[in-house]
């Protein structure tokens, strides 16, 4: 089986399992192979230290006493020496080479130290078969290491002393022993408490995630109202946080979707089931294929194209597909064709369309087409929520460095709380709207895209219930031909 498809429970206790090995067999490796090396340097750095100790307090009056405790306490052989050769002090520890050998013997580490620059050690090698070494250290083999280490000292008198010490380098039986027997058990204690570690950390972790994963393995099944716990460890947490983020904006989106199908249904079905109700009318009726009812048809079908091609503009603008063809144009002129227009095709339906504007020229360096198709779409939502008195008014003025343009409706109004949503697609705040002469449903989410593609495009709504709607566009004047936004 690959690791990789292993459950993270396992792969957590694999972990541990092999880390507490390595820590076993490394443990063993140091008892095994460097513990003679490790406790060989131990005990020379000690012997050194002892040195250094008598050494400050060789001027003391209690110096024997002082000796005795120190040899006795670290187990070493101390013996002091003169410059004439004569043992001053001497202490011997167990199992002591020194105490095997004569006075001259001895006293000849001093000549040693004094023609090594004052200092000498020795490492030789003792027989443990001799029968003075008890019989448990003879279990060790035929010989264990000791270290002899003399150096020369003065006195406050100015008195050469050369001190002479010896310890075992070797560690003996009984240590190895205890040693050995510590060393088993810290193992089987180390591999118990990764056992137990990695059962206690896999459902510390594990836990929380499969909770996760059920509730998101459920978000597929379409319940997007999942609420994720956060719990466990702080990444844990911040997946929870993202999770139920993503949980609701799923439930926003499927909400949207279901909502653009119903309306793109509605949008669709009413002018399609117009024509053919005509069409079949004027086909099994001669006398009703007139003008009019032609009228209708061909008004259904433009609908249609509408729709669609609104649609298709909006897919574009969302995926970044879309690219500006900037010019200078005059805005005021482009505006007083559309507002003629408009005022020409709905004042038989009694609809008003006023227009205020600056008297000078205003120029400024936009998509000609997209603005306009903005201000179309403005319009066409006016018109959608106009008021008893079927007013529109149309104003343009100059707001420090940009032109404002705003399209001013008598209507119901839109709540504030629903104003950030109706630049969704197939948002609409009154589902019981007057049916628009070129309405899609579209047509402010096209008005937010085309905005945000112009540089400094700015783009709002002034609303509140009962007061009707105030929608608005800004753009820069006087702006150049790099200062655009593909």
């Amino acid at each position: 089986m690959k690791l990789n498809h292993l459950k993270l429970k396992w792969k957590i206790f694999l972990i541990l399992a092999i880390f507490a090995l390595v820590v076993v067999a490394l443990l063993w490796v140091f008892q095994i192979v460097f513990l003679d090396d490790f406790y060989r340097t131990v005990r020379t750095s000690r012997v050194r230290d002892i040195t250094d100790t008598i050494t400050a307090n060789i001027d003391d009056s209690q110096i024997d006493v002082f000796i005795g405790t120190l040899a006795y306490r670290e187990d070493v052989t101390i013996i002091v020496v003169d410059k004439n050769e004569n043992i001053r002090y001497q202490v011997f520890a167990s199992r002591s080479v020194l105490a095997h050998l004569t006075d001259e013997s001895i006293s000849a580490y001093y000549r040693y130290a004094y023609e090594n620059d004052g200092s000498y050690y020795e490492f030789t090698k003792k027989n443990l078969l001799d029968t003075s070494i008890p019989h448990d250290d003879q279990e060790q083999g035929g010989s264990t290491e000791t270290l002899i280490y003399s150096k020369i000292v003065r006195n406050a008198n100015d008195e050469e002393l050369c001190l002479i010490l010896e310890s075992e380098t070797t560690p003996m039986a009984p240590t190895m022993r205890m040693s050995m027997a510590l060393l088993i058990m810290i193992s089987i204690s180390v591999l118990l408490m990764a056992g137990a570690t990695a059962f206690v950390l896999s459902r510390r972790v594990v836990k929380p995630i499969e909770k996760l994963t059920n509730d998101a393995n459920a978000m597929t099944d379409g319940e997007f109202d999942i609420e994720f716990a956060s719990s466990g460890f702080k990444e844990i947490a911040d997946l929870s946080t993202a999770l139920n983020y993503a949980s609701k904006e799923i439930s926003t989106v499927e909400h949207l979707r279901r909502e653009l199908l119903s309306n793109v249904s509605h949008d669709l079905r009413t002018p399609l089931t117009l024509i053919k109700g005509y069409a079949e009318m004027m086909r099994d009726f001669q006398d009703e294929l007139t003008s009019e009812n032609m009228q209708v048809v061909i008004d259904e079908t433009e609908r249609l194209t509408y729709l669609v091609n609104d649609m298709l503009d909006l897919s574009r603008m969302q995926t970044s597909k879309t690219e500006l063809h900037l010019t200078h144009f005059d805005i005021i002129k482009t505006l007083s064709g559309i507002v003629e227009r408009h005022d020409a095709m709905l004042k038989p339906k009694g609809y008003s369309v006023e227009y205020e504007h600056s008297d000078e020229s205003v120029p400024i360096y936009a998509d000609e087409l997209k603005i306009t198709q903005v201000i179309y779409n403005l319009l066409s939502n006016a018109i959608n929520y106009a008021g008893d008195d079927m007013l529109i008014l149309v104003r343009e003025y100059k707001k420090g460095k940009n032109v404002r343009i705003e399209i001013i409706d008598n209507g119901i109004g839109i709540d504030v709380d629903k104003i950030p949503h109706i630049w969704d697609r197939y948002y609409k705040s009154d589902k019981s709207h007057r049916r628009g002469i070129v309405g899609t449903g579209l047509g402010l989410s096209i008005v937010k895209s085309v905005m945000t593609l112009h540089l400094g495009g700015v783009y709002g709504v002034d609303s509140s219930r009962g007061n009707g709607s105030k929608f608005y566009i800004e753009l820069p004047f006087e702006t150049n031909k790099n200062d655009n936004k593909d």
